[in-house]
């Protein structure tokens, strides 16, 4: 009986040994697993995010540069990405979310629910609305451009038709994504449920191109760089160099330049050409950047 009851209390506590390690290690791994998970979805949303921002930010800086006939390919890259940064949430990413979280409350309106038991992009009106629509965004900067580009030399913006060509492609794409993205996702008419800021995400990177398009139809700032390296001369002989100011990069500063050619008439000229000038700042004794810029003294006049 002894023997008996020794024998159970041996199997009892053995299994209850067995028990617990397991329990233990169940919870561990529980818990090594959901962190991982999250990290990495953490880890995963951040790169799109910072993607996102980076894009959008040389998307205007680049379509700016476009828009002007300059070589843009071979200075975005040269360009600290914080200058890309800055560019991308004062002028692009701020009004693309304000205008996503609008643009999805109205499809919501537009889409009912009893259409979106039909999902086919391909649908004929839902065709007409994706192309209308991306005809419609593509057009926006044209009309900021209207009021923007008064008083510049004539040729110096490339023609009304290639920039709509080119942002119609840009809309048709990434308004078909959206469309596409919109109709596969599940939703909720919950206030701010998940699936409804989703939404809001997805109509923000539609309007992105459009938003990045326009902000590019403001022209870049003029800068005047003085010092006696350059060929420039004003009337009191000061030398300087004169242009629009794409941004400032380790020891470098980068303009763009246009060239023109005098006519017989005063203070006539035609557009020749442009080009990005890569000064480097040790050539620099003083930088103006505005519309009334110009080279003047700083130092203090002596006192007689």
């Amino acid at each position: 009986m002894a023997s008996t009851r020794g024998g159970r209390m041996t199997q009892s506590t053995s299994e209850s040994q067995a028990e617990q390690p397991h329990t233990g290690s169940s919870d561990k791994n529980g818990d090594n697993g959901l962190t991982p998970l999250l990290i990495g979805q953490s880890t995963a949303v951040l790169a799109v995010a910072v993607a996102v921002i980076y894009g959008a930010g040389a998307l205007s800086l680049g379509l700016k540069l476009w828009y002007a006939k300059d070589p843009w390919a071979a200075v975005l890259g040269q360009l600290p990405r914080d200058f890309l940064l800055i560019d991308a949430f004062s002028e692009v990413m701020l009004p693309v979310i304000l205008i996503g979280v609008g643009a999805y409350l109205i499809y919501e309106r537009i889409e009912p629910d009893r259409a979106k038991t039909n999902r086919n992009l391909l649908h004929p009106a839902r065709i007409l609305a994706w192309l209308s629509l991306a005809a419609l965004l593509a057009s926006v900067p044209l009309v900021f451009l209207h009021f923007t580009t008064h008083g510049l030399i004539p040729g110096v913006i490339r023609p009304y038709w290639e920039i709509y060509v080119f942002c119609l492609a840009l809309n048709v794409v990434s308004v078909g994504l959206a469309f596409f993205a919109l109709l596969r996702a599940e939703y909720s008419r919950s206030r701010w449920s998940q699936h409804r800021v989703i939404g809001m995400g997805i109509a923000a990177l539609a309007l992105a191109p459009c938003v990045a398009s326009a902000s590019a139809s403001f022209p870049l700032p003029k800068v005047v760089l003085c010092g006696p390296q350059f060929s420039h001369v004003d009337s009191v002989g000061r030398h300087y160099a004169i242009g629009n100011l794409i941004g400032i990069s380790g020891q470098w500063v980068y303009v763009a330049e246009t060239k023109t050619r005098s006519l017989q008439k005063p203070n006539e000229v035609i557009y020749v050409g442009n080009y990005i000038a890569v000064i480097p700042l040790s050539a620099v004794k003083l930088e103006s950047i505005g519309q009334d810029g110009e080279c003047n003294d700083l130092q203090a006049p002596a006192a007689h």
